[in-house]
């Protein structure tokens, strides 16, 4: 199991280290003490699941809350001496999937760090079959339709240019995490240099016609200097 610790208390990092240690002894374990370190060890490595401190040195960690952003979409465990029910709320909101306090347990944190993955490993595989329906529906009335190669939105059928529809599928083959501009720009774009202009002008089109259809364009996330990635919802289901 490979983890990553984000915890600038060195003595509280050890501790959580040493829990799962006892727990599983094969256990890879990297440790960060900012913001930017967590940063450096997500670009490059992919883990299991990463236990976050809220408060870091150098600010909130809550950017780093949501899995999409990360490589292998692992299970993120908030680790907080905070009983501030908002702050627990956002961070749940931000994509983490549980939270524990301190002073915790080592059976508790075993527990809720093994409750994490399998509910994150669930999460996936689930996403993983539904790419394959004819009919992915996205929630809220939102539908990809892979045999007419279009949208149905509340019963309505959108039709979408080439490029938007292999744009919107690509994403939707990648449910759970980001897409780089490097990749839309060799699979939708056949080219190993992206045309930037032309990515952001289709993501463009297809929210104006998410907007205009549905009264959201939040179906397509931005992540900034990364790329783009489908805004899953807790009800997204393959349709027949």
């Amino acid at each position: 199991m490979k983890v990553l610790i984000i915890e600038d208390d060195a003595d509280a990092a050890g501790v959580a280290s040493t829990c799962l240690k006892v727990r599983w002894s094969d256990a890879d374990i990297d440790l960060a003490e900012t913001n930017y370190e967590s940063r450096l060890l997500l670009e490059k490595n992919e883990y299991d699941i990463v236990l976050v401190d809220l408060n870091l040195p150098d600010g909130q960690s809550t950017e780093l809350l949501n899995p999409a952003g990360m490589i292998g979409n692992p299970a993120v465990l908030v680790i907080t001496a905070s009983d501030d029910e908002i702050s627990l709320f956002k961070s749940l909101e931000a994509g983490a999937d549980d939270y524990i306090s301190k002073p915790y347990s080592p059976i508790e944190l075993q527990a809720r760090v093994n409750a994490a993955i399998r509910k994150r490993g669930q999460f996936t595989t689930e996403r993983t079959a539904q790419v394959d329906a004819d009919v992915l529906d996205f929630g809220a009335g939102i539908k990809l339709d892979r045999q007419m190669k279009s949208l149905r939105i509340n019963n309505k059928q959108i039709s979408l240019t080439p490029m938007e529809y292999n744009l919107l599928d690509k994403l939707a083959n990648h449910i759970g995490r980001v897409v780089s501009m490097d990749e839309l720009g060799l699979e939708v774009w056949d080219s190993t240099v992206p045309e930037i202009g032309a990515i952001k002008a289709v993501i463009k089109r297809l929210r104006v016609k998410l907007e205009r259809n549905s009264g959201s364009s939040h179906l397509i996330r931005t992540h900034r200097g990364f790329g783009y990635s489908i805004n899953v919802q807790d009800d997204l289901t393959s349709a027949a």
